[in-house]
C-alpha cells in the first residue's frame, strides 16, 4: 500500500486526474506536495508538474516550473534538457540567460548550462556571446556534438564561414553524418566562392539525401557561377526528374540553354513553366493552409513571433480581430493572409489563386475562403467558419517557423528547404 510519505501515491492521483482531463486538480495536487519532499523526490515532482502544464497547454508555467527545479537542482540534467526547448518555445531568452549564468557561476563545469546559455544569446541573436558559451561547453566536453552544431549556426549568422566550416567538421568527426552538416558546409564554400569545394559537400549532402531536389539545385547555381552551363543543366535535369513540376527549375533550366544559344530548348522550358505555375500556386496555397492548421487544437504565438504580434497589432486578440475581418469582408473567392512585408507584421488578402509569394512578400499564415472550404459544414457563414479556424485550428509554432523566409518550401509536399538560404543546423 501507498502511504502520504511516497510520491508515487501523489503521482498517481496525478495520473487519474488528467486521464479525466482535470488538469488544474492534478497540478494542485502537486503544487500542494512539492514543499513536503526533498532530494530526488522534490526533482521528480517538479518534473511532473512540467508534465502536466505542458499536457494543459499551459506553457509559461512549464518554464517557471523547470526554472524552480534548476534553482533546487542546478546540475538535474533531465531539467537542463527540457529547458533549453521551453526557453526557445515560450522566448524568454534573458531569464534562461539570468539563470544559466547563476548556475555556471556555481557550478563552472556544468556543460549543459553552458550550452544553453549559448542558446538563449543565439534566440536574442547575439552569436559573439553565443559562441563564446559553446566554446566553453566543449572544452568540458570535446564530444557535445550539439555545441558544435549550434556554434557552427552562430558562425555562419556572423559570416566567419571559415570558423564555421571548423566546427562543423568537429561536429562530423563526434556523431554520425547528417545531410544538413554537409549541405551547411557546402553553404559556407559557396558564400566564400570556393565553388568546388561547395559543389563537393552538396554531393555529399544528396547521398544522404538523394530525393532532394533543392540540393541538385544547389549543385547547378554553383555551376552557373562559374558558367559552366552544361554541368549546370545536368543537375538541373536531375533536379527536374525529382520535382517534374517546378516552374523554377524550368525557368533556370531556360536560362542555361540561352547561355548556349539553344534557343529552341530554352523556348521549350520557358513554355513549361508557363503552363506550370497558374495551377502550382493554387497548389501551392492549399499545401500551406494545411500546414497553419493543428489538428489537435491550436497552438499560441510564443517567442519572435509573439513580441512582433504585440509590436505591430497590440497583442494576439487584435491581430485575430484583423485577420478575421480581412477573411471575412474579401470579396468572392480568394486567401487571407498573414505577411511579413519589410520586417513587419501586415494583414492583407489576394484574389482567386493569387499568392504573396509573386508579391515579393513572406507568407506567414493563410486562410482559404474560397466557398468550397467551408459551405458544407457552414453554408454561406463566412464569418462563422472564420472565427472558428482563427480560435480553434492554428498552428502557430508553423507559423513562427515561417519567420524565417521559409515558408515557401515548407509549402511542398516534402517541406525541402530554400535553395537560396543557409540550412537550418540549431540543435
Amino acid at each position: 500500500m501507498l502511504d502520504s510519505n511516497d510520491i508515487n501515491l501523489y503521482i498517481l492521483k496525478t495520473d487519474v486526474y488528467l486521464a479525466m482531463n482535470q488538469h488544474e486538480k492534478a497540478a494542485a495536487l502537486l503544487e500542494e506536495q512539492i514543499s513536503m519532499f526533498e532530494g530526488e523526490d522534490r526533482t521528480d515532482l517538479l518534473l511532473e508538474l512540467a508534465d502536466v502544464y505542458d499536457d494543459w497547454e499551459e506553457f509559461e508555467k512549464v518554464f517557471d516550473c523547470l526554472k524552480m527545479l534548476l534553482d533546487y537542482d542546478p546540475n538535474n540534467e533531465e531539467a537542463l534538457h527540457k529547458i533549453c526547448f521551453w526557453t526557445e518555445f515560450t522566448g524568454r531568452n534573458e531569464e534562461s540567460i539570468r539563470l544559466h549564468t547563476k548556475i555556471i557561476n556555481d557550478h563552472p563545469y556544468n556543460q549543459l548550462a553552458w550550452f544553453n546559455l549559448g542558446t538563449a544569446y543565439q534566440g536574442l541573436k547575439l552569436y559573439e556571446k553565443a559562441v563564446d558559451a559553446y566554446q566553453y561547453a566543449v572544452v568540458i566536453d570535446e564530444k557535445f556534438d550539439y555545441a558544435y552544431r549550434n556554434m557552427g549556426d552562430a558562425y555562419i549568422h556572423l559570416r566567419k564561414y571559415n570558423e564555421a566550416i571548423e566546427v562543423l567538421q568537429k561536429h562530423l568527426e563526434v556523431a554520425k553524418p547528417e545531410d544538413v552538416i554537409y549541405e551547411a558546409i557546402g553553404h559556407c564554400y559557396e558564400k566564400m566562392r570556393k565553388f568546388t569545394q561547395a559543389r563537393y559537400y552538396y554531393r555529399k549532402a544528396s547521398h544522404l539525401s538523394p530525393n532532394d531536389d533543392k540540393l541538385y539545385l544547389k549543385i547547378a547555381k554553383a555551376y552557373m557561377t562559374e558558367e559552366n552551363w552544361e554541368n549546370a543543366i545536368k543537375s538541373l535535369q536531375s533536379a527536374l526528374r525529382i520535382n517534374k513540376h517546378s516552374a523554377e527549375y524550368n525557368i533556370t533550366l531556360g536560362q542555361c540553354y540561352l547561355q548556349l544559344g539553344s534557343d529552341k530548348e530554352a523556348l521549350a522550358h520557358f513554355l513549361n513553366a508557363v503552363r506550370i505555375r497558374p495551377n502550382s500556386a493554387q497548389a501551392w496555397n492549399h499545401s500551406f493552409f494545411w500546414q497553419c492548421l493543428a489538428p489537435e487544437g491550436s497552438t499560441r504565438p510564443s517567442g519572435k513571433l509573439r513580441e512582433m504580434i504585440n509590436s505591430d497589432f497590440g497583442g494576439e486578440q487584435q491581430l485575430l480581430d484583423a485577420l478575421a475581418k480581412e477573411s471575412t469582408n474579401h470579396f468572392a473567392s480568394g486567401w487571407g493572409w498573414l505577411i511579413l512585408n519589410n520586417g513587419k507584421l501586415e494583414v492583407t488578402s489576394l484574389h482567386d489563386a493569387d499568392t504573396p509569394v509573386a508579391h515579393d512578400m513572406t507568407p506567414l499564415l493563410t486562410i482559404d475562403v474560397w466557398e468550397h472550404a467551408y459551405y458544407i459544414d457552414y453554408r454561406n457563414e463566412r464569418p462563422k467558419y472564420v472565427k472558428s479556424v482563427l480560435e480553434n485550428i492554428i498552428n502557430w509554432d508553423f507559423v513562427a517557423r515561417n519567420l524565417d523566409g521559409e515558408g515557401v518550401s515548407r509549402a511542398d509536399q516534402e517541406q525541402r528547404e530554400s535553395a537560396e538560404s543557409a540550412p537550418a543546423i540549431t540543435a
